[in-house]
Order: structure tokens, then C-alpha cells, then sequence
């Protein structure tokens, strides 16, 4: 019940975001889905059989496509999805499955993907503990992940709450516009967790770097990590 709960509050949330996350990513973080769309494609085949976790609109699925053999790319909310099918008719893309599904339970059998790719997803999970061992199960023995978070820099206690003001009067800002009292959750992890969760997964790291988002304290992590 408690499962059902998370799920249909998740899907809402990113229902009535979806058009407006399209738009804001695109137009806001173009250069940036540039640059991480340009590192996944160097670690990836032509005969990859891809899963993407929380594709919401397609950005990063669209720009790896033509990279891989095929990619299901599961998103928990249908009108991101919706808009994610859109953009691959116009873009003729026929080699990619736009699913509605949950990151904590995924439809599929074990050891069924080269690569399991999660951009932006695991530092807004509830328990990205699970969603990590999810990627594990459905991975081939020789298959890695590659993930793309967002984390923040260790900082001074003064500093950590100026954050976490600042992060509050965004949310609220965003909710006001939206004429909604409420406050999106996000999760302030740092890179050394998300390291930790992912080893913790079973996966050993191959592959990290740091992208600089132009913002303080705070940065993108990218992970290639293999499945062992």
C-alpha cells in the first residue's frame, strides 16, 4: 500500500510538470545534456541493448540513440512520456520503446541489458539504494551503468544552511508560480555517497567525473560503473 502510494504520487507530480520540465530543460540546460550526452555516447556500442530509468521527455534518450541497437527507456509519469514519443516522430527514431514503469520494480527479467542508464534520477528518489539494485538485476553480467547526479560539495555549517535556504526559497518560488502550496523534495547528497550507494549495489567504479554546472557548491557527478 505504502509502495502504491509513492508510485501514484510520483507519477502525479511529473504529470503536471512535464510539459513545463520539456521546455525549461531544453531551453535552460541544453549545453549541459550536450556535454552529458557526448560522454555516454563514447562508452557506448552499436550492439547495446539499452535501458534508460527516468527518461522523462527523451533529452538524453533521443541524443544516444543512433549510438546503440535499442533502448527501452522507461519514465513513471505517461505525459513525460507522451511528449518523449513526440519528439521521436520527429526525429524518425524507431529504435527506442517509451514505457511507463517504476524505477523500484522493473518489468523485466534478469540480465537483460548491456548498459542500464539513470541521468538525473538518483538524487531524487526516495531510496536510490533500491533503484541502484534494480539496475544490478537487470543488467548482464559484463554490463555497467552509467549514471548522471546531481551533488553538492562538502561545506562549512553556515554554508550548508544558506544551501538548503536557498534550495527552500527556490522550491517555494517554483511553487508559487504553479499556484501550489507545497515544496518539491530533492535530495542534498554529496559524491561520496552516491559513490558508496553504487559500490554498495554491487558495481565497482570505472569511470567518474566531475561536470561543473556553473553553480556554487553544487556539480554534476557522471559514473561508469561495471556490474560484478
Amino acid at each position: 500500500m505504502k509502495e502504491h502510494s509513492r508510485s501514484q504520487r510520483e507519477q502525479a507530480r511529473w504529470d503536471e510538470e512535464a510539459q513545463s520540465y520539456h521546455e525549461l530543460q531544453r531551453s535552460r540546460f541544453g549545453s549541459l545534456y550536450d556535454q552529458v550526452i557526448r560522454r555516454t555516447c563514447a562508452n557506448l556500442r552499436m550492439e547495446n541493448e539499452v535501458i534508460e530509468i527516468g527518461c522523462g521527455s527523451g533529452l538524453v534518450t533521443l541524443g544516444i540513440a543512433q549510438s546503440v541497437r535499442h533502448i527501452k527507456a522507461y519514465d513513471i509519469s505517461e505525459k513525460m512520456l507522451a511528449i518523449a514519443r513526440l519528439e521521436a516522430s520527429r526525429q524518425h527514431c524507431d529504435n527506442v520503446e517509451f514505457l511507463q514503469g517504476d524505477a523500484y520494480a522493473l518489468p523485466e527479467s534478469d540480465s537483460s541489458f548491456d548498459v542500464a542508464l539513470y541521468p538525473y534520477v538518483l538524487d531524487i528518489v526516495e531510496q536510490p539504494e533500491i533503484v541502484l539494485k534494480e539496475a544490478h538485476r537487470v543488467l548482464k553480467e559484463n554490463g555497467f551503468l552509467i549514471s548522471v547526479t546531481d551533488c553538492y560539495q562538502d561545506v562549512s555549517p553556515i554554508s550548508s544552511i544558506r544551501l538548503i535556504a536557498r534550495e527552500l526559497r527556490q522550491s517555494i518560488r517554483r511553487a508559487m508560480r504553479q499556484a501550489k502550496l507545497r515544496v518539491r523534495k530533492k535530495s542534498l547528497q554529496r559524491d561520496t555517497e552516491f559513490i558508496r550507494l553504487t559500490n554498495d549495489a554491487g558495481f565497482r567504479i570505472i569511470e567518474s567525473e566531475i561536470i561543473d554546472i556553473g553553480a556554487p557548491n553544487q556539480f554534476n557527478l557522471y559514473l561508469k560503473a561495471a556490474k560484478f
